[in-house]
């Protein structure tokens, strides 16, 4: 009990250390006295035997030696130390009576603090450590010798408890104090209880309610749908559980025609998601205070299914995050899933029906991308990853305080088979996501490829809290099948790679300016409104069909889109401003860079040789010096350019 409670005060140290400087002023303490020389500890334990003031004078707190020491033993009772404590003092006093005859009770001090050196053969700070270590062993591993705000509050403590008036323990004492913290700031609250759980390890926490916290949902309104450029059209591909998209009737299939009565036939997937993203920038208008009136407008959405025309009125709101993806990479006849976290009620369920439906389809090949995935259910992970280990096989071992060894975790289901599996990781592949890829690496030979993961294997039980939100407890660790651990290491893959950064490669363009932009008039056909259009499918907003020099209701849909999305209203039409702001976009990307996604790229081949797949490293490896030296030169030769 005692630890625990002590282990509470570093929570408290700002309000401590608040403490101590008003008692240094209430004392008229000097300053000088807070100098490293000498100690906070030394200071506050003063002592003050003979003095009947209820707080010592600053003669008085001059004359205590950097010596003072714990000496308080952890196995001991409060009672036990208290009275030791007074033993201890007696004896020091009547030893340095014995010497020097009568002295005062501040040469009587000093004296004591010489002995207490003599003796210990140790300077101050390895006296204070190795005596804090036998009261408090379990915090030798960060508390040091200089902590002296950590050490002076726990001598206070027991300077408190021996000398006061009235009879209490140690524990009551700490008992009533965290009592009054609490209870003096209650807007610390949320920070007391973190700090608490998480003296002892870095997973243990509370969630507030408002924290979303083994959630869902997803943080941003929207309508539910994932939609995809097929280069002539825009299809949506998925819609969403418990969408608004799915409530108005919208499937899978549907084409999307217009949006806000918006033609978007020849519009590229970027314009189209801007539209989607906010359309209370294009529906609703500003009240007085520079804000929308309605930020979530009805948006009327027209499709095309089978060859009939279905109009919507859709408002946004709250989506359930799609956790899955799926992709087929037929060229190389691979599979490809994603799992984005660990979290939906029905997630297992569908992985399991959409792994069987692979194998039913004759592909044999898999690709579970577990990037940037930070985990989630235990339970869940579990259901997921016997799919792919023979029944009744140990998948892992859990190990539990109660537990006299850790206990195995079997499959319970028939294993489904595939020729080969590469599991994509980084190092924001955590907790439940490492499980899986330990499981898929241990019992179904898969590879793993990308970075090593974060290493967490520690798992944390969930209870609600009386007060809202959710208090996480670390409760078991993780062992993988041959009974190790990868907390705080990782797994390391078998192939291990780093996305590519790459310089992008800047196009030469036509002139676009603020001289020949007004050139540019509805229905023209002309140079200016080719270089135009060059920079508008550049940044997203055409496609390379549209660019071909004519002022159309595309080219106005683009310029429309793109001053809504930056400057917060638009007409469609040039004008100085927009013209700044196209330059501006323009030109950033003359020093833009991205990242190729390599990682995919090995995890794919190694499906046709592992030993290809290696030969890829080392080129991508290769490319990545090479443009690593190029964007380091193109940013030295604008900065040139600027200066």
């Amino acid at each position: 009990m005692k630890k625990r409670l002590t282990a509470i005060f570093i929570a408290f140290c700002v309000a401590f250390a608040t403490g101590i400087q008003t008692f240094a002023a209430g004392s008229d303490i000097n300053s000088e006295s807070f100098s490293s020389e000498y100690p906070v500890s030394a200071i506050v334990l003063q002592n003050t035997e003979n003095d009947d003031s209820d707080v010592s004078t600053g003669d008085e707190s001059t004359a205590q030696t950097q010596d003072e020491t714990v000496t308080d033993d952890s196995d001991k009772t409060d009672a036990e130390e208290i009275q030791e404590s007074g033993e201890s003092d007696g004896q020091a006093g009547e030893q340095t009576d014995e010497q020097t005859g009568e002295q005062t009770d501040e040469q009587t001090g000093e004296q004591a603090g010489k002995q207490t050196e003599e003796n210990s053969g140790e300077d101050t700070g390895s006296s204070n450590s190795s005596e804090l270590d036998e009261r408090l062993p379990w915090s030798s591993s960060y508390v040091r010798p200089n902590d002296y705000m950590y050490l002076a509050f726990n001598q206070l403590i027991d300077l408190y408890v021996k000398e006061h008036l009235y009879e209490f323990t140690r524990e009551e004492a700490l008992e009533k104090f965290l009592y009054d913290i609490i209870k003096q700031h209650p807007e610390y609250y949320d920070m007391y209880l973190n700090t608490l759980l998480g003296t002892m390890d870095d997973y243990s926490a509370y969630h507030d309610s408002s924290s979303g916290f083994l959630s869902v949902e997803s943080p941003n309104a929207g309508f539910g749908i994932v939609i995809e450029d097929t280069g002539s059209e825009i299809v949506i591909t998925k819609v969403l559980k418990q969408s608004t998209a799915e409530a108005a009737g919208i499937l899978p299939g549907d084409v999307i025609k217009s949006v806000m009565g918006i033609d978007v036939t020849g519009l590229p997937w970027f314009t189209v998601s801007e539209m989607l993203r906010k359309p209370y920038a294009y529906l609703s208008q500003k009240g007085e205070d520079g804000k929308y009136l309605d930020y979530n407008p009805a948006v009327p959405i027209t499709v095309e299914r089978n060859g009939q025309i279905i109009e919507f009125s859709i408002h946004r709101g709250v989506m359930i995050t799609d956790e899955l993806t799926y992709k087929y990479f037929e060229e190389e006849g691979v599979a490809y899933i994603a799992i984005s976290s660990f979290l939906g009620e029905t997630l297992a369920d569908d992985f399991n029906a959409l792994v069987a439906d692979i194998s039913s389809k004759g592909i044999k090949k898999l690709v579970i991308d577990l990037r940037d995935n930070g985990g989630g259910s235990f339970d869940l992970v579990t259901k997921m990853s016997e799919t792919f280990v023979a029944e009744g096989e140990v998948m892992f071992y859990i190990n539990e305080k109660e537990y006299e060894k850790p206990e195995p975790v079997v499959s319970t289901t028939p294993k489904t088979e595939f020729d080969s599996i590469s599991v994509l990781v980084n190092s924001h592949t955590a907790s439940a996501a490492e499980l899986m890829a330990s499981i898929l690496r241990n019992k179904a030979d898969a590879v793993l490829v990308g970075n090593t993961t974060y290493g967490k294997a520690l798992g944390q039980s969930v209870y609600s809290f009386a007060a809202g939100g959710y208090i996480t407890i670390t409760t078991y660790e993780i062992l993988d099948s041959n009974g190790e651990s990868y907390n705080g290491k990782g797994l390391e893959p078998e192939l291990v790679i780093d996305n590519v950064q790459m310089l992008y490669d800047f196009p030469s363009l036509p002139i676009f300016n603020h001289v020949n932009y007004k050139e540019i008039t509805p229905g023209v056909y002309n140079d200016a409104c080719l270089a135009l259009e060059k920079r508008l499918e550049m940044m997203g907003y055409l496609r390379p069909e549209s660019v071909d020099g004519i002022w159309d209701d595309n080219t106005k849909t683009a310029i429309y889109v793109l001053q809504i999305t930056y400057l917060a209203e638009g007409s469609g039409m040039l004008d100085d401003r927009t013209v700044t702001l196209i330059t501006d976009l323009i030109n950033s990307y003359k020093t833009y860079t991205y990242y190729e996604d390599s990682q995919l790229d090995v995890a794919l081949l190694y499906h046709s040789s592992f030993s290809q797949a290696k030969r890829l490293i080392a080129e991508k490896q290769t490319l990545a010096k090479r443009q690593q030296t190029l964007i380091e030169e193109n940013w030295e030769y604008y900065e040139n350019l600027d200066a």
